[in-house]
């Protein structure tokens, strides 16, 4: 095991055996860290900051569901929203057609940011998202039924939808790190006429509302207020199946072209893909 190379043998296409010599990399963990970081990262600027990619097509960053510190705990998102909108009306003015929002590695936050942006782009009319789960304030727990599912609150959360891109194409740009509240963004949009979902992978199929607690080593995340459907399942996370509740439309292939933009070259092959893939 010592040394500074190890010979490995395997069998090609053909069934021969073959040898190759590879050289020693160093310690694991920092390569996968160091590999997954290139891959995943996503453009680096700032949240909701725009770029145009070519002259038919702009993108939109989206690390976070957060805008600033006085509406992240509150339900009102105007201000963003509105501010959203003309930027949306000054790029379909200047003629671009196509938008790609990169939620690459979206580390979630507020399902009311997520709301006030999909309202920009979904289809004219209410538009439904989800159910809570009732809690039974003596027992501190969420309610069941004799069926054993979750019993909703009485009212679903909905949106008017304004459809400013109705001409247009949307790509939802997602990788596995795309999580709970960036979830949450490709579940309502994802199933828009106009919107495309595409990645190295699919999102991470995972959105409850969440809060955490301080532990001597760490911290501990616990759900909260489970999401449910109309029919009372779970409305986004993956469950003993295995199944993608999110919607998911195109891997984007891991060749050895993207491998050598992104690794050697140093390029955002994946959003590139992205942009001619319209």
């Amino acid at each position: 095991m010592g040394g500074d190379s190890v010979e490995i043998s395997f069998l090609d296409e053909s069934g021969e055996e073959k040898t190759v010599t590879a050289p020693k990399l160093g310690a694991y963990i920092p390569r996968l860290d160091n590999t997954i970081t290139k891959i995943d990262k996503g453009v680096k600027m700032t949240n909701l900051t725009w770029e145009s990619l070519n002259d038919d097509t702009v993108m939109l960053r989206i690390y976070a569901m957060a805008y600033d510190a006085n509406t992240y705990e509150g339900a009102d998102y105007t201000e963003m929203t509105d501010k959203l909108r003309k930027e949306i009306l000054a790029y379909k003015e200047a003629g671009f057609k196509n938008i790609v929002f990169d939620l690459r590695s979206n580390s979630g936050g507020s399902p009311f940011m997520v709301q006030g942006v999909a309202q920009l782009f979904a289809p004219e009319g209410e538009h439904t998202t989800y159910y809570a789960a009732k809690i039974n304030e003596d027992t501190a727990t969420f309610e069941r039924g004799d069926d054993g599912k979750y019993i909703k609150e009485d009212e679903m959360i909905t949106y008017q939808g304004e459809d400013l891109w109705h001409d247009g194409q949307i790509i939802l740009l997602v990788n596995a790190q795309t999580v709970s509240a960036g979830d949450d963004m490709v579940y309502m949009m994802g199933d828009y006429p106009n919107v495309k979902v595409m990645g190295t992978t699919k999102s991470n199929n995972s959105c409850q509302a969440v809060q955490g607690m301080g532990i001597s080593t760490g911290q501990f995340s616990f759900s909260v207020v489970p999401n449910l459907t109309e029919d009372g399942d779970i409305a986004i996370d993956t469950l003993t199946d295995h199944e993608s509740r999110v919607p998911f439309d195109e891997y984007i292939p891991m060749t050895e072209e993207l491998i050598t933009s992104v690794f050697d070259n140093g390029e955002d092959y994946i959003l590139n893909y992205a942009a001619d893939s319209f």
